[in-house]
């Protein structure tokens, strides 16, 4: 702590919200300016002619079409089975091709980056398979961690996740009394709704407010690709579920507006009919997420939810029973 000044402050309460940090190997982490991360992006010297994504979760695929819708050729290289590993496979899909056709983005999977190195006026990345892919620039999304850098486990000893995280409760309480944690520092999901939620939740239960508070077990989880693209809940196949499927191109909203290349996928529970997941890609996905997970937490069933009169001509529709 030399040279730097250490100021005591004495509080009731205290709230963490530190936030989270990319995470990085020594063999691949940025080298401003060809080897960048999000926090470096805004101080590119130039636009690159070519762009390398080490990565395919959210901030890989956000950046790979922000780059690729200005006209630059980007690859993507990811070491899972599909983009955005947490969607659905089906709704992820459709987002690949969509990628691949349109933006023209290089997809190339089940490899994961080893090294990438700088060159004269260059950038190679190097994988575990050994395949070398050279562009001008490269971009790092391989992941990030919550910001424990605050954190002296011989002075205040939380409880950690076993994803190495603060551990809460229901309200946001660390193993600490009087110490509350939220934000993408209690972990996964790293959600900006979810950390809202929980500052809201925290806030409450410090200042002893006994209302009742909105706690959803699932959260709409976007990456704001255009169109974007998003899910709630779980949408792993099941024996006592079935999948409904409703397709852009048969919305009158969507013709008027020329993209039709959308899908809506929706779990049901086959006994009870209440919805159990959703995942959605096309033009206003994240609004109709929405109405989904006011349905999945008021318990309102997908019969009923689809008898609803939605406005027409609008996106809502792909939700009725035509």
């Amino acid at each position: 702590m030399e040279g730097r000044k250490i100021h005591l402050l004495d509080s009731r309460y205290i709230v963490v919200a530190t936030g989270s940090e990319p995470v990085f190997s020594p063999d691949v982490k940025p080298l401003p300016p060809r080897i960048f991360a999000p926090r470096h992006a805004a101080t590119l010297p130039e636009l690159p002619q070519s762009l390398l994504v080490a990565g395919g979760g959210v901030t890989g695929v956000e950046y790979g079409y922000a780059f690729a819708a200005l006209g630059i050729p980007v690859t993507i290289l990811h070491n899972s089975t599909q983009l955005l590993p947490r969607l659905d496979g089906r709704i992820a899909a459709i987002l690949e091709d969509f990628l691949q056709k349109r933006l023209h983005i290089q997809v190339y999977k089940r490899d994961a980056v080893k090294a990438v190195h700088l060159m004269e006026n260059a950038v190679e990345a190097e994988t575990n398979a050994g395949l070398r892919y050279k562009t001008d620039y490269a971009f790092l999304a391989t992941g990030r961690a919550a910001d424990l850098s605050f954190y002296d486990p011989n002075a205040i000893p939380f409880v950690l996740t076993p994803e190495k995280a603060l551990a809460v409760d229901e309200f946001g309480q660390t193993s600490q009394p009087g110490i509350y944690a939220v934000g993408d520092v209690t972990g996964a999901p790293m959600l900006a709704n979810r950390a809202t939620m929980q500052a809201r939740v925290a806030v409450k239960h410090l200042l002893n407010d006994g209302t009742a508070l909105l706690r959803p077990k699932s959260f709409i989880e976007m990456a704001y690709t255009y169109p974007p693209v998003g899910q709630i809940g779980d949408m792993h196949r099941a024996e006592d579920a079935f999948f409904v499927e409703k397709h852009y191109s048969s919305l009158l909203k969507a013709h008027l507006e020329g993209e039709t290349s959308g899908l809506l996928r929706i779990k049901v529970d086959d006994q009870t009919g209440l919805i159990r997941g959703a995942a959605a890609f096309g033009q206003q996905a994240a609004e109709l997420l929405g109405i989904i997970q006011l349905a999945m937490h008021q318990g309102i069933s997908y019969h009923k939810l689809r008898a609803m009169p939605m406005a027409h001509p609008s996106y809502s529709e792909l939700l009725t029973g035509y």
